[in-house]
């Protein structure tokens, strides 16, 4: 699963591999006011933001969970996370 952040100053990128939870609200709008990220240990507990997502703590693999908050509301769990940034290259597009 791949999001893309995007505003006229930069791009940010997330890739999520092997997705086991997918969840958002119909809130009808696509802006982020707050990202939140939160590494999930392989035995331990969870934080109790989490405790809801228990089901998938399996003991045998660490998880991501992210959560994209604005008037829509996404939270995925998975296995991976990884972030590439960029920023939009000034000149672009202009002669």
């Amino acid at each position: 699963m791949t999001v893309v952040l995007a505003t006229p100053e930069a791009t940010l990128v997330l890739e999520l591999a092997q997705v086991v939870h997918l969840s958002f609200d119909n809130g009808g709008h696509t802006f982020v006011d707050e990202i939140e990220v939160v590494d999930l240990p392989r035995v331990g507990r969870w934080p109790s933001q989490v405790h809801h997502l228990l089901s998938h703590h399996n003991n045998e693999a660490a998880m991501v969970w992210l959560q994209l908050i604005g008037p829509t509301t996404v939270e995925v769990l998975a296995r991976t996370l990884a972030i590439r940034a960029s920023e939009a290259d000034e000149g672009h597009g202009q002669q």
